[in-house]
């Protein structure tokens, strides 16, 4: 969207997204974004950060929840469809698929406030190990598929080489409490969520191709 409309959609979520089928076969099935409300323009105007948040709660990035004083990129709207993947692959995409949201798991937090939810994100995407072990694990047998996908997705998102240290908030000196995780190490000077706004170009890059090839693995399992 970025690329062919030059704007942020900022309000990537599970009711935004709508499949198109155009023909027969994987081919012909399409995705389609809908509801531009909260969409800002990414040729200088209106592109910083606006004093208020925009999106849906368990979908929303999490510069976009702490509302960072920081422009806004296209990683925000790949972050949102991160979060937009894990909720579906947990809750369900078909009705008879449907989990409550009253379950006890650790995604549930990211639709509680925004507050909470920054705090649960933060811990959740620190690394692989706790975002396999917290969030992947509780992925339906259903959609085994997606956690390659997630797992990849959080890996260009939030592992890159260059934009080292914790998630953790900064201004604390702690995980999320929810977690019951220390951290010993000394806070980071940079936030990772700002450096990484440095380097959003070859983290979009490497995106894409790996959607490139998630959407073959996703054909061939279609026409097996």
């Amino acid at each position: 969207m970025v690329n062919d409309c030059g704007i942020l959609h900022r309000d990537i979520s599970v009711g935004n997204i709508l499949a198109v089928c155009t023909g027969p076969g994987p081919d012909g099935l399409h995705g389609l974004l809908i509801d531009l409300d909260s969409a800002i323009r990414t040729d200088g105007v209106e592109r910083t950060a606006r004093a208020e948040r925009s999106g849906t709660l368990p979908y929303m990035s999490i510069a976009n929840l702490e509302n960072l004083d920081e422009d806004r990129t296209a990683l925000d709207d790949w972050e949102s469809l991160l979060y937009v993947v894990c909720w579906l692959a947990t809750f369900g995409i078909r009705s008879e698929d449907r989990r409550s949201l009253d379950e006890s798991l650790s995604i549930s937090l990211w639709n509680t406030n925004e507050v909470d939810a920054a705090k649960a994100k933060r811990g959740h995407m620190d690394d692989s190990r706790i975002f396999e072990g917290k969030i992947v694990t509780a992925f339906q047998p259903r959609y085994e598929l997606l956690e390659d996908f997630a797992i990849g997705l959080h890996q260009m998102l939030f592992q890159h080489p260059d934009c080292e240290g914790a998630l953790f908030d900064p201004r604390e000196n702690k995980k999320p409490s929810m977690l019951g995780l220390k951290k010993k190490n000394p806070l980071p000077k940079v936030d990772p969520l700002v450096r990484r706004s440095k380097h959003v170009d070859t983290i979009i890059n490497n995106l894409m191709g790996f959607l490139a090839e998630a959407e073959n693995v996703a054909k061939d399992r279609f026409n097996k």
